[in-house]
Formats: structure tokens, sequence, C-alpha cells
């Protein structure tokens, strides 16, 4: 594996997990692929290292924990990079193609109605992968990455970091099944702020669903997957613009201003993101 990145630090990272990988792993190991805003092209200081492991076959018990030991490692660094990886190992037949069979591990107790996602919070919709969020330091089920989006994006701009190149793991994505997804998605994402079943309680949290629904709105627009800042460029152009202001200031607080992200946002601003959800919902049924 050479230089993934532009950044020495992250490549530092990236080899050190997939050695991690081939010695654990071993003949388990298809692929690894570097995946998100690393390969999108919008990266900054403040992003997550987004990573899929596809494998031959569910992960038994002892190499689970070697694995689980590997990541603790690697989160203890004093690297940003290494305490932000984010990411699913998966296995190649459920990678190729998003159904609803299988739903549950095999050897694991099949998840009740009652359960919730660790990550999105949702009950059981399809099979959920080992998963690493962003900032934690093991392994649980999630179907957080179990997504057309993110195979779409892995298949056609994902950055090998061992193996075959993913086109020959994961099934071609037309553009209208990524709008489906998103279409789907775009109310369930925010719906909940817009009802006041949850509330926008952080600076980082309305930059990040302002940024993500133009990123989602785009690709309504041209059926692929895109950066937020190719998104916020597309809708600073293309949508209304009673938005342009609070579009314009969560692009900038998303990529530079981490130290006030735990702040309360604005009164006015979260009434503003709350209105440019709702416009968002909309503009869903119109595509």
């Amino acid at each position: 594996m050479t230089a993934p990145t532009p950044l020495p630090e992250v490549n530092a990272v990236l080899a050190e997990l997939v050695a991690g990988w081939r010695e654990i792993l071993g003949l388990n190991l298809i692929g690894a692929y570097l995946q998100g805003s690393f390969v999108l092209g919008d990266f900054t200081q403040t992003s997550d290292v987004d990573f899929l492991v596809v494998i031959a076959s569910e992960i038994e018990a002892p190499v689970l924990a070697r694995l689980q030991v590997m990541h603790a490692r690697i989160h203890r660094q004093s690297s940003y990079w290494a305490q932000h990886l984010e990411g699913s190992y998966a296995t190649a037949a459920v990678i190729r193609r998003l159904t609803d069979e299988p739903r549950d591990p095999p050897g694991e107790s099949p998840r009740l109605p009652s359960w919730r996602d660790p990550e999105t919070g949702m009950p059981p919709g399809s099979y959920p992968f080992l998963f690493l969020g962003n900032g934690a330091d093991n392994l649980r089920r999630s179907e957080h990455d179990n997504s057309k989006v993110m195979r779409w994006m892995v298949r056609e701009c994902g950055i090998v970091l061992h193996g075959p190149h993913p086109a020959t793991l994961i099934d071609h994505i037309a553009g209208d099944e990524l709008r489906a997804e998103v279409k789907a998605n775009v109310p369930i994402y925010v719906g909940r702020y817009v009802s006041g079943q949850s509330v926008i309680d952080a600076v980082w949290r309305q930059a990040f669903f302002v940024t993500l629904l133009c990123r989602m709105l785009h690709t309504l627009e041209t059926g692929r997957i895109h950066s937020k800042k190719a998104g916020t460029e597309w809708a600073l152009q293309t949508l209304e613009p009673q938005w342009q202001g609070l579009i314009t200031r969560a692009a900038a607080t998303w990529a530079t201003q981490q130290a006030m992200w735990m702040n309360r946002p604005n009164d006015s601003e979260v009434e503003t993101t709350i209105g440019f959800m709702r416009y968002a919902i909309n503009f869903c049924t119109t595509k």
C-alpha cells in the first residue's frame, strides 16, 4: 500500500491497520478499502477516516477478541486520526448487494423488534455489520454502513488498501437506486427534529445536518454521491436564496470551527435549520 491519502500521519495509521488485518484475519481477509471524505476529496483536519473490510466469513469469537485488542491499542495513540477511525467488517456475500436477508449474523440470537441500533437508533432493518464508530475503541453490531450509499462510494471511489478492486465485490448501483434510498432517508434522519422529538443541542449537529442535507439533495439531482463541499456549492447555486446564509455559515463551521462544536447553537439558527429540514423533506417529494 502506497500513500492512500496526502497526509503521512493518516497513512501511518492505515498501514498499521492493514498490517493488523492481515495478521489477525489471515485468509479470511478479502479486501480493505478507504471510503468517505478522504475518497470524495473534502477531508479536513476534523474528518474521520472511513474504511470497509470485506471478509470471507463472519469473524469467530477468538479472532474478534484480537481485533478488539488491536482497535483499543490503536485508539490509545496520541494521533487524532487513530482516535477517529470509522468503518465496518462485512462478508463478501452480504456486501455484494443490499437485501433484507439474511437479517442476523449466524450463531447470534435474532434481534427482537425492540432492538435499537447503537449507532442509528433504528429498529432491525437489514444485516448488522461489525462496526467501529467514530471515536470508539471497540466493534459492535450496527447497520450504520449497510446501505447503497456506502456501497456506491466504495465501488466507485474507494481506495484499495488490500485486495481486489471493489467493483469485483459490489454490484453496480444505478442512480435511481441511490435516489430512492436518499428519498427514504431524509425524513428518517431529520423527522424527529422537525417534530420536536429531538433537539439540535450543539453547533456541530446543526452544521452537520445542513451540510448533509445539501449533499443528499445533490444526490437526488445527479444520481451520484458527492462530498459535503460539492453539495453545499451546488445548493448555493441551485436552491432558493433564502437558504444561502444558513448554508454558507454551516459549511464554514463544519470545515474549520471544531473548538465551538459543543456550544449551544443560536436559537434563530436552529429555527432556520428546522425550516431547511422541512424544505428538504418537501424537496424529496418533487424528485
